[in-house]
């Protein structure tokens, strides 16, 4: 059985609703974990920041989007294609993370495009340089550095993380995905666009 959602939780989510940014995510992390590896489903991440009830249309999240930037949303847009990895993060280290989320939304960040342009280049050449400019922030990169405040170490940079690595590092640490909500009965574009590179890429690096 599913755990509660709370704060500090992460949200995967699989879909290419932000066009052309989440098809270079599908198609860098395929690059790098390989075909059938199970953290390529996910090309957006976010925060869950409020639970006034365990319903997701009250579930408010945290999220950076290229089209708005860094904001809040209810967690019920993403109906049938996400999941929840429940992070523990406790009432003494939330604090430290809901500042850091007001302060990185009062500053309207913006999304990173030029980061998303390193880390394909990092997906296609192998490249350990990534770029990120002052002021922006990535979906994946706001998810990292928030909990970072409540004591969690990344594999990477927290501006250079894409969402399977997010959850890549996340099962890692034993962090496992409880509360998958994805129409498995649905194939959605990611879907269609792993099937098409399965016979492509190599096997799974992880």
């Amino acid at each position: 059985m599913a755990g509660a959602i709370r704060r500090g939780d992460v949200v995967l989510v699989d879909e290419l609703g932000q066009g052309l940014v989440s098809a270079s995510i599908a198609l860098g992390e395929l690059l790098r974990y390989g075909r059938g590896s199970p953290y390529t489903q996910w090309t957006h991440s976010a925060i869950v920041c409020d639970v006034p009830f365990q319903d997701p249309s009250t579930i408010s999240i945290v999220e950076a989007r290229a089209a708005t930037g860094v904001r809040r949303a209810l967690l019920s847009k993403y109906e049938k294609h996400y999941a929840i990895v429940h992070t523990d993060v406790d009432d003494c280290d939330w604090p430290e993370v809901e500042r850091f989320l007001k302060s990185v939304r009062d500053a309207r960040e913006s999304y990173d495009f030029v980061a998303y342009a390193g880390l394909t280049l990092y997906a296609l050449t192998g490249s350990r340089i990534c770029i990120q400019r002052a002021g922006t922030a990535t979906c994946a990169g706001l998810v990292a550095d928030a909990l970072t405040r409540a004591g969690f170490i990344w594999s990477r940079p927290p501006y250079a993380m894409t969402p399977a690595d997010i959850a890549a590092d996340l099962e890692d640490g034993k962090h496992t995905i409880t509360s998958k909500v994805v129409d498995e009965g649905q194939t959605t574009l990611c879907g269609r666009m792993r099937q098409l590179a399965s016979t492509m890429l190599p096997q799974p690096r992880r």
